[in-house]
């Protein structure tokens, strides 16, 4: 018979803990700017050379950056 998996099969994810305090940019900050600032930080502090932002970032409407960095977010949950 085969070996029951268990949850220590599964490797940990190491930005799981980056994208839950990110998005903790959504509960601390109250404009969306604040919001978007936060969890840049948050992202940079976490993920450091990691991520790379677009050369256009400081062009983009804060509503594009807030998609894009709900999807960085997303993908750390995963």
């Amino acid at each position: 018979m085969g070996k029951k998996k268990t949850s220590q099969d599964k490797p940990e994810n190491p930005f799981k803990a980056v994208g839950m305090v990110a998005a903790f940019g959504n509960i601390f900050c109250q404009t969306l700017k604040e919001k978007n600032d936060w969890k840049l930080r948050m992202i940079k502090a976490g993920m450091g050379n990691g991520l790379i932002l677009p050369d256009d970032w400081d062009t983009l409407s804060e509503e594009v950056k807030a998609k894009r960095l709900d999807a960085v977010i997303a993908e750390t949950r995963k």
